[in-house]
């Protein structure tokens, strides 16, 4: 293995990073690149083309904020291929700003291999056609993105198929497609956000989709669209998500099941211009096979106009429960309604549930009290004392040691952990 130093800010020539990636894609074996510390701060600013890696290659930079590499707004920036179908190279960057890559497919980087990208920024990058944005087509390969930022290109954030796409603690925003597109993949998505885009969150076809301690946020289009997808989402929140069509925080087409559990699903919107093409601001399947577990489906709005099917939250067939979620209107579920399993609240057009009927603590020690309606009431970590006021109320006492008194009505009580 051999390190290459970059120690000038040069399109091209000795010392130059071009020169670094020409020497270790003609050296044997995987090679490092580095930067000498007197380019902290410098922008690489491409002039001849873009950068072509081809063997195994570790790129380490001074940092994200430190040192940019910029495609000029006429190149793309990196283009990882070593032209073999057959054997698939291993590529990583490190502490690096892509930025004003400019491609049809790809303009930042268009990657045909296996790349782990850490402690990076993908930004204001321009890509037109199918592949778009951060990344392009990613066929035959892994791609791992952590720490990470994937934002303000224009176009998809991410766009990947065949291999695994696994993005952990990393931001996709602000992208004028698709946060992230995947198909015909297994997408693994931790810690992380996608938000602001301008198509929605999450495009998927053909793919197993795994999503936990994430948040699909504020996209001008639904939160997570899917087809032909096998996915689990956990601990997750699906919020602010507005379409014109149906499934504001999820719309899932045909062969598309999974699971969600101790998640939010709130303030999202469906059929938002108005125009009655478009029903279940929260989650909507056509159809869908959804197993849904201390959740909450509450607070969405469906904008079709009066005269119309009006279904706020929840809209098609092919939903369960497995107890203990809160589902504000359950009016557009299409065959029998299923959140009648321990700990579900549900309401209906005439009576729905609101957000405000939900009472949550804080990680310190609380003292929750609920109304004379029906509540759902759930401590935090600290020790904390819950009570139900009448009603039927759900209590839920997470960690700590809590104390839980139901005051009245059929109520159900969990312990938790503590």
């Amino acid at each position: 293995m051999t390190t290459f130093i970059v120690n000038n800010n040069n399109d091209s020539g000795v010392g130059s990073l071009r020169q670094a990636i020409a020497d270790a894609n003609a050296a044997i074996g995987s090679d490092t690149i580095e930067f000498d510390n007197s380019l902290s701060g410098q922008q690489i600013t491409l002039t001849s083309g873009e950068l072509q890696i081809t063997d195994d290659l570790t790129i380490n930079g001074l940092g994200a904020d430190l040192l940019t590499v910029s495609g000029n707004n006429t190149d793309r920036v990196f283009l990882i291929d070593d032209e073999d179908g057959d054997i698939a190279i291993d590529v990583a960057f490190n502490g690096l700003t892509i930025t004003q890559g400019n491609s049809d497919e790809g303009g930042g980087i268009r990657n045909r291999e296996n790349l782990i990208l850490t402690n990076s920024n993908i930004a204001n990058n321009t890509g037109t056609g199918i592949s778009n944005g951060g990344y392009s087509i990613n066929s035959g390969s892994d791609l791992t993105v952590t720490n990470s930022s994937v934002t303000n290109n224009s176009s998809t954030g991410i766009s990947h198929s065949y291999g695994s796409l696994a993005i952990r603690n990393s931001i996709v925003s602000d992208n004028l497609g698709w946060g992230i597109g995947s198909g015909n993949s297994g997408t693994e998505i931790t810690q992380s956000t996608i938000s602001g885009n301008g198509n929605g969150g999450i495009a998927s076809g053909m793919t197993v989709l795994i999503m936990t301690d994430s948040a699909i946020t504020d996209n001008t289009g639904s939160g997570f669209v899917g087809n032909r997808v096998n996915f689990e989402i956990d601990n997750s929140v699906i919020s602010e998500n507005t379409t014109t069509d149906s499934g504001g925080g999820i719309a899932g087409s045909y062969y598309f099941s999974g699971s969600i559990s101790n998640s939010k699903i709130t303030n999202n919107i469906a059929d938002s211009d108005g125009d009655g093409d478009g029903n279940g601001g929260g989650v909507a399947g056509v159809p869908a096979d959804i197993l849904f577990t201390n959740t909450i489906i509450a607070g969405n709005f469906d904008n079709s106009p009066a005269g119309s099917e009006q279904y706020p939250d929840i809209s098609g067939p092919g939903f369960g429960s497995n107890g203990y979620n809160f589902v504000g209107d359950v009016t557009g579920i299409r065959s029998y309604n299923p959140f009648t399993e321990t700990g579900d609240l549900f309401g209906t057009s005439a009576n729905p549930l609101s957000l405000s009927q939900i009472i949550e603590g804080t990680p310190g020690n609380d003292y929750l009290e609920g109304t004379a309606g029906m509540d759902r009431i759930a401590g935090g970590n600290g020790n904390d004392t819950l009570r139900g006021r009448g009603g039927i109320d759900v209590l839920l006492g997470e960690a700590g040691h809590d104390r839980l008194f139901g005051d009245g009505g059929e109520n159900t009580l969990s312990g938790g952990v503590g």
